[in-house]
């Protein structure tokens, strides 16, 4: 009956008490540490993340930020309180904790290097080649990749879950690669946030 409680309002988009659950967890996790003034919560605006994080912002515990990933954009990106912060990507997240001094400069230059070579850039750099050549992903049967034309797929591809590659012979096998624009956007802040050697 309690899971059906909680359950039925987020099925209509109510996340508040998948937020308190959240907070329960954060603040079982930190306890008394004398470190949760430097935690960071990182969530992102699905489900119940922007409610946890403003209640902790509000009234604990302590944290250093929140930052969120405008995933679902069902809420403003704006709380009004200082220390949680909406991204859209990660580069754009490293610079705000930048910003924020979270982060130092090398460490905001590995995320953009790990940006730089994970799959989804891969991926959106052959589509920005050829766009109708590599429109779609490829797929998997077992290790070998394929484009939807056929072709073997000669890419290294490592596991950092930016991309989810699927099984062959199912028909969303191959789902767009720059689906909304994300490409488009992801290489030109690429392109706008040069590496800056320190």
């Amino acid at each position: 009956p309690a899971v059906l409680r909680d359950l039925l309002p987020a099925l209509r988009g109510d996340f508040r008490k998948f937020g308190k659950t959240k907070l329960k967890n954060w603040a079982e996790v930190l306890g008394n540490d004398l470190g949760q003034a430097k935690a960071i919560f990182i969530g992102d605006d699905g489900q119940g993340d922007v409610q946890a994080a403003l209640s902790m912002a509000r009234f604990g515990p302590p944290f250093a930020a929140a930052f969120i990933h405008q995933v679902a954009q069902k809420v403003p990106s704006n709380t009004g309180h200082p220390r949680v912060f909406f991204f859209g990507s990660y580069l754009e997240a490293s610079q705000l904790a930048l910003q924020q001094r979270l982060i130092s400069l090398e460490g905001s230059q590995r995320v953009r290097q790990a940006v730089e070579s994970c799959n989804l850039v891969k991926l959106c750099r052959l589509h920005r080649e050829d766009p109708i050549k590599y429109a779609k992903y490829p797929c998997r049967d077992g290790r070998t990749l394929y484009w939807p034309d056929g072709r073997v797929a000669n890419l290294e591809l490592s596991e950092d879950q930016t991309v989810r590659i699927r099984s062959c012979g199912f028909p969303t096998a191959h789902p767009e690669i720059n689906r909304g624009g994300r490409c488009d956007t992801l290489l030109a802040e690429l392109e706008l946030q040069p590496e800056v050697k320190s």
